[in-house]
C-alpha cells in the first residue's frame, strides 16, 4: 500500500516556507539606506519622507540605467569587451550637462585615484615590512593585522561599490568588468544624489521644514538649470513651480 497522504501535506508546506523566505530576502536594488548617509553628511538636522526617498531612490535607478545604456553604446561602438573607468568616465561626460559632469569626473577620479592607492599599500604593504622592516609604517609591519575594509571604504564612498558591481556583471553578461569602474561609477551616482539632496535640504530649511518632502526636491532640482535638464520627468507629489506670465502680471 502507497500513501499519498504525507507528501501532498508537505507540498504546500514547502510553498509557504518559500514564499515566507522569499518574503524576507530584501530586495538589493534598493539605494535607500544609503541615500540617508549621504543625507546626514549634507544635512545632519534634517529627515526624509518615505515618498521623497522612494523619489530619490527612483532618480538614482534611472540615472543608473542610462549610464548603462551610454557604457554599452560606446563599448559597443569601440568593439571593447572590458568595461572600466574610461568607459564610465565618457558616459558620465556625455550624460550629464555642464559644470555637472566636470565635477562628477573630478569626483570619480578621486575615489577611484584613493582605491588604487589603498589597494597598493595593502598589497605590497606586508612584502614591504618584511624586506625593510625598520622603514615600515607601524600598520603594515609584521605581525600586525590590518582590519579589511570594504571597496567602499578603500575609495572613500558610501555608495555601495560591490552591489555597483554585481549589477554591472548582470547588464553586461558578455564582458569583462574592470575593478576601477564599480568604483567611479558609484562616485558620480553619489555625487549627483548629494547634489540633489543638498537643494532640496536647503529647500525644505527655507520653507521652515524639517523633513525633506518631493515638494522639496522638486523645487530643489526646478531651481537648478542643469539638474533641471537632466531630470526632465515629472516628479511624483512634487507638485508644479509658481509661475505667472509677464503679461498677465500688467
Amino acid at each position: 500500500m502507497f500513501s499519498f497522504g504525507s507528501s501532498a501535506q508537505a507540498a504546500p508546506r514547502r510553498a509557504i516556507i518559500n514564499y515566507r523566505r522569499q518574503a524576507k530576502k530584501k530586495s538589493f536594488r534598493s539605494f535607500s539606506t544609503f541615500i540617508y548617509k549621504v543625507l546626514k553628511q549634507i544635512h545632519p538636522s534634517l529627515g526624509i519622507s518615505n515618498k521623497a526617498m522612494s523619489v530619490m531612490n527612483s532618480l538614482v535607478q534611472e540615472m543608473l540605467s542610462r549610464v548603462f545604456q551610454e557604457i554599452k553604446l560606446l563599448a559597443d561602438y569601440n568593439n571593447r569587451l572590458t568595461i572600466s573607468v574610461r568607459e564610465v568616465r565618457t558616459a558620465v561626460q556625455l550624460l550629464f550637462p555642464g559644470e555637472l559632469a566636470k565635477h562628477a569626473v573630478s569626483e570619480l577620479t578621486k575615489s577611484v585615484t584613493k582605491y588604487n592607492a589603498d589597494f597598493s599599500s595593502n598589497r605590497f604593504g606586508g612584502a614591504t615590512a618584511m624586506a625593510f622592516p625598520g622603514s615600515a609604517p607601524a600598520d603594515l609591519k609584521v605581525g600586525k593585522v590590518t582590519p579589511s575594509m570594504t571597496r567602499s571604504g578603500r575609495s572613500g564612498l558610501v555608495f555601495p561599490v560591490g552591489r555597483i558591481h554585481r549589477l554591472l556583471k548582470e547588464y553586461f553578461a558578455g564582458y569583462r568588468v574592470g575593478a576601477g569602474a564599480p568604483v567611479s561609477l558609484a562616485a558620480a551616482l553619489e555625487y549627483i544624489c548629494a547634489e540633489v539632496l543638498e537643494l532640496g535640504g536647503n529647500a525644505s530649511r527655507d520653507l521652515r521644514m524639517k523633513r525633506i518632502t518631493p515638494r522639496h526636491l522638486t523645487l530643489g532640482i526646478r531651481g537648478d538649470e542643469e539638474l533641471d535638464k537632466l531630470f526632465s520627468g515629472t516628479i511624483s507629489s512634487g507638485g508644479v513651480i509658481p509661475h505667472i506670465h509677464m503679461a498677465l502680471v500688467r
